[in-house]
């Protein structure tokens, strides 16, 4: 068996195969870290392995992946290979995240966290036998054509985002609609991307209409999957009054009582005022500005998400590497609420051109994400809010949104202590 990719993920199906008596080589561009259960393999290697087993990191396009065609499969698809109990997956443009760590903080004991958020499943076998696995979903893992059947799926949005990759929006749709193939599929129809994706027999969520799964009605949180709907929840349970939040708290209700989650557990995974790093996390004030890290929104639709967030002034840092997204409908669709926008890193040009397009005249372009930070800190009077969500990915100035996340967060200290 040969593994492309010698990342996380690469490493972890390495030792899978080795554990049940394969011979594995792995070939990797840059040469990842050692792996004694592999032998480093080159391209003159590769007719002697019957099969690919592919990381998520490594494009279907790759010349080597294309020598395999018919013969390949991504890591996870390999790691269910193993005995299992159930499989949640999770996928969509934004939220994943944070619905994988809400059904997994629901499920308890019941369940293990695998997946796009952190443990590849390949490194979780004997876990699986016996838990839930609660798995994120990218749409990198789901390029290839691999028969996967997981019990429940969510997809939770679909918006423009890895273009550069996918090449179309068509593609990229393709993908996130393999999670479709489960035997219980929970679909969010707010969104004319996933609704559409029904064959009629999906469940839907929706903040807006009544559907048949789970939805708003007033402050009521309905659920619809049996004879006749019923209350289950008031919304002000949650504490929460984020649009997307609620959006995402409705997929995990009804996945969890799907589960057969207690009401208890339910409520105390999605309360409100739970704090992700690098996900509109307030880093601190300077005077009367407030300062919100947001790293983690690497796509337009995420960063409007953001941005609605808020109902006073907002500089937004917006810039990074582009993703092959149209940044119209960024500037089309902004709140008025956002008073500038500051342009930064290898996009930014295209940003700024973007914007005039739609007719935005509030942006300043700059260099890099620290020189834009202290013009919007410096930009404007009152009380505002700089709001770093980049609708871009960081690989022009940093190693990814974390380390994106905590240089606007030294800055923020400097900017303090300059101040004090």
């Amino acid at each position: 068996m040969l593994v492309l990719g010698a990342g996380a993920s690469g490493v972890s199906a390495a030792k899978f195969l080795r554990e049940r008596g394969a011979v594995v080589g792995i070939f990797d561009d840059g040469k990842g870290e050692a792996v004694k259960e592999a032998i480093y393999v080159s391209d003159v290697d590769f007719e002697s392995f019957d099969y690919c087993v592919i990381s998520p990191g490594v494009s279907i396009n790759h010349p080597i992946a294309k020598k395999f065609e018919g013969r390949i499969m991504p890591e996870f698809v390999l790691g269910f290979t193993a005995p299992h109990k159930k499989i949640v997956a999770i996928t969509g443009t934004n939220g994943k995240t944070t619905v994988t760590n809400m059904i997994g903080k629901a499920v308890d004991r019941r369940g293990v966290v695998c997946g796009n958020i952190g443990m590849p499943v390949t490194g979780l076998s004997k876990e699986i036998r016996r838990k839930i696995a609660v798995t994120e979903v990218s749409s990198f893992m789901l390029e290839v054509d691999a028969v996967f059947k997981p019990d429940i799926s969510i997809v939770l949005n679909i918006t423009q985002d890895h273009l550069e990759r996918h090449g179309t929006m068509d593609e990229y749709i393709r993908c996130k609609a393999k999670l479709c193939n489960a035997r219980v599929v929970i679909l969010n129809h707010d969104c004319v991307n996933t609704r559409v994706l029904n064959d009629g027999r999906a469940f839907y969520f929706s903040t807006k209409t009544a559907v048949r799964g789970i939805y708003l009605d007033g402050q009521s949180v309905v659920l619809n999957i049996g004879r006749r709907p019923k209350v289950i929840f008031n919304i002000d349970e949650f504490s929460e009054d984020r649009p997307h939040q609620i959006s995402n708290i409705l997929a995990v209700v009804l996945a969890c009582r799907l589960l057969g989650v207690s009401r208890r557990r339910i409520l105390d995974a999605c309360k409100g005022g739970q704090v992700y790093e690098h996900r509109i996390q307030h880093i601190g004030e300077v005077g009367n500005v407030a300062f919100v890290n947001d790293s983690k929104a690497t796509n337009v639709a995420s960063c409007l998400a953001s941005c609605a967030c808020f109902q006073g002034a907002v500089h937004l840092l917006v810039g990074g590497v582009s993703k092959g997204q149209d940044f119209s409908e960024l500037f089309s669709k902004l709140p008025k609420h956002v008073d500038h926008v500051f342009a930064f890193g290898e996009s930014a040009d295209e940003i700024y051109k973007a914007a005039t397009r739609v007719g935005v005249r509030n942006i300043t372009k700059l260099k890099t994400m620290r020189e834009a930070t202290i013009a919007a800190f410096k930009h404007g009077f009152g009380p505002r809010v700089v709001l770093l969500s980049p609708a871009c990915s960081s690989f022009d100035e940093f190693s990814g949104y974390a380390e994106r996340g905590k240089v606007f967060a030294e800055i923020v200290r400097e900017l303090s202590n300059a101040e004090s």
